[in-house]
C-alpha cells in the first residue's frame, strides 16, 4: 500500500515551503486529497516522485539553457 504524506513532509522532500506546498495543493499543482473535517491534506508518494522529477528536470532545464 502507497503511503501519503502530510504538506509538511511534503515540503521537505520537494525543497519547497509549506506555504508553497498548501498553494499547489489547493491549485491542482499537487494532486492531495484533504481530509474531511480539518486543514489537512494528503499526498501520495507517487504524486511526490512525479513532481520531484518536474522540479529536477526545471533545474536541470534552467542551468543548461
Amino acid at each position: 500500500m502507497e503511503r501519503g504524506y502530510n504538506l509538511n513532509e511534503t515540503a521537505q522532500m520537494l525543497g519547497i515551503k509549506v506555504r508553497t506546498a498548501r498553494s499547489w495543493a489547493r491549485t491542482g499543482k499537487i494532486e492531495a486529497k484533504k481530509i474531511a473535517g480539518t486543514n489537512r491534506w494528503i499526498v501520495m508518494e507517487s504524486e511526490i516522485k512525479r513532481l520531484q522529477g518536474e522540479l529536477r528536470n526545471a533545474d536541470h532545464n534552467r542551468k543548461y539553457t
